[in-house]
Order: C-alpha cells, then structure tokens, then sequence
C-alpha cells in the first residue's frame, strides 16, 4: 500500500471515529 493510500484510509478511520465520538456525547447528555 503506498503512503497516498495509508493517509486517505487514516483520515476515513478519523472523520468516522470523529462522528461516533458525537454519537456517544449525544447519548451521555440524554441521561
């Protein structure tokens, strides 16, 4: 895999987490 590959995939896995990470605060302020 070339390093062009390596940081698009990293960035998707970032913006992801980034989402999920909203996800679980929404759900901690509801309780």
């Amino acid at each position: 895999m070339s390093n062009k590959k390596l940081k698009e995939l990293r960035d998707k896995v970032g913006s992801l987490s980034q989402e999920e990470h909203k996800k679980v605060e929404s759900l901690m302020d509801k309780t």
